[in-house]
């Protein structure tokens, strides 16, 4: 269906600001550092919002790939819009970040336990197990979903099997 594929080509973002930031400004720099191959148009829509028609779907994948994208100190929350919702009724408030889980015991620096303990934080995505598929090193690596209007926590203390907490925290 043609409407499904245009639509797979279009991203709708919105900075994280209460402030109206520039957007002549934010339009001509977003075109100039995602470096597209065949290009991207941005549509500023109500306030801090942004419609993102791009040129090829490689393009798009590469600006979701690469990025945390920010403008002037305030996150760019981008989302692929779905079916036939209106822009202005979607809920902008997913984000992806890799975190480190530091302070585990060597005994629980295992994928399940990487898991469970990115789960505690946001919705796992994806986990870096390292190339031998063991958790190995000073910490592990989870990319996870986070819902931004929700407050993140800094220090998350979690009690693994009897033992207590190090003054150090995961």
């Amino acid at each position: 269906m043609e409407g499904d594929r245009r639509l797979g080509l279009h991203l709708v973002g919105k900075l994280l600001v209460k402030k109206l930031v520039n957007r002549d400004v934010f339009i001509k720099l977003f075109s100039t550092i995602w470096r597209m191959i065949e290009g991207v148009e941005i549509e500023s829509l109500t306030g801090n919002t942004f419609f993102f028609t791009f040129k090829s779907a490689s393009d798009m994948q590469q600006v979701l790939y690469r990025g945390l994208w920010s403008f002037d100190k305030a996150l760019l929350v981008l989302e692929k819009p779905i079916g036939k919702g209106e822009i202005q009724k979607m809920s902008i408030n997913k984000v992806s970040f890799w975190v480190q889980i530091h302070n585990i015991p060597i005994i629980y620096m295992t994928a399940v336990i990487g898991q469970f303990l990115g789960s505690l934080i946001g919705d796992v995505i994806e986990f870096d197990e390292g190339k031998l598929g063991d958790c190995v090193g000073k910490f592990i690596w989870a990319k996870v979903v986070v819902d931004v209007e929700k407050p993140l926590r800094q220090i998350l203390r979690v009690n693994v099997m009897g033992m207590e907490p190090s003054p150090q925290c995961f």
